[in-house]
């Protein structure tokens, strides 16, 4: 996302909230993560969503966390404002300024996430889109050969009834190969359809990830960036304790754990904020 100058940090983060939920809060939430107001974190709601807002120290920040799915792989995803308040230039690494933690029960650490890079997020979209439209593809070729297969020549039955008596006979019309071509070019037709429109789809996925990213950026005083870090799920493992004294280790789920988001751009300021589960409006 581009760097802007702001006059007001915070003012500016709180209206490019407000104008960010307005395009991602398009559909109710059956659940969302709402920021505990504690140790100068700040919560407020926009459109039904909840974000955190800490201004102090030579940072503003603002953070909004969700769980999203992309290309059917699950990504804890954070939305986060950056204002440099300071008097010296700073450079906004992600991948190595902001992690989360996944805790589960008794706030045990389940696991540590870490932003995935944007372009390995749009590989992951890509190698969907391939298996959808090669799924796509194949499903269409399998329908064309049985409809090669199952032709049949067309068959009609003719009656005559006379005074001498009636007579009837079946005649056969050798049409098969014009029904499976007919058969083949409508499948056709309809598999190009659908790859056409699966293209379409993860193109526009596609486009909507890289431009929304936050991305590495150097900011000047008063400068600011804001876009969406993703965080690859993967397959966590934690332990459940059974009765007497049985454990059991188990993947939870996204939406099972507590998290816990820590960003740290200046050495020595390091901002934690925690989330807890509500029900969504």
């Amino acid at each position: 996302m581009m760097a802007r100058r702001l006059t007001s940090p915070l003012l500016g983060l709180l209206l490019l909230f407000v104008w960010t939920t307005a395009a991602i809060a398009g559909t109710p939430r059956s659940l969302v993560f709402e920021p505990l107001p504690v140790d100068g974190v700040v919560r407020f709601y926009s459109n039904g969503v909840p974000a955190a807002v800490v201004d102090s120290g030579p940072t503003a920040l603002a953070v909004s966390l969700d769980l999203v799915t992309v290309a059917s792989r699950p990504y804890v995803r954070l939305w986060m404002y950056v204002c440099n308040r300071s008097d010296e230039t700073l450079e906004l690494v992600p991948q190595s300024n902001v992690w989360l933690q996944g805790l589960g029960d008794e706030y045990q650490v389940v696991s540590d996430f870490y932003p995935t890079a944007p372009t390995i997020v749009l590989k992951h979209i890509d190698e969907n889109m391939l298996n959808s439209m090669s799924a796509a593809f194949l499903g269409g070729l399998v329908s064309t050969i049985g409809a090669r297969l199952g032709a049949r020549n067309s068959q009609a039955h003719l009656s005559v009834s006379g005074d001498g008596g009636s007579s009837s006979a079946t005649i056969t019309v050798h049409d098969a190969a014009e029904k499976a071509a007919a058969a083949s070019q409508a499948i056709g037709e309809r598999t190009a359809a659908q790859m056409a429109s699966l293209e379409h789809f993860y193109n526009g996925l596609k486009s909507n990830v890289a431009s929304s990213c936050l991305r590495r950026n150097t900011l000047r005083p008063g400068e600011s960036a804001s876009g969406f870090l993703y965080f690859d799920y993967g397959r966590p493992q934690t332990t459940i304790h059974l009765a007497y004294g049985k454990t059991r280790r188990v993947h939870p789920a996204p939406s099972d754990l507590r998290y816990t988001a820590r960003i740290q751009i200046v050495a020595g300021h390091q901002t934690t904020i925690d989330f807890l589960q509500q029900e969504g409006e």
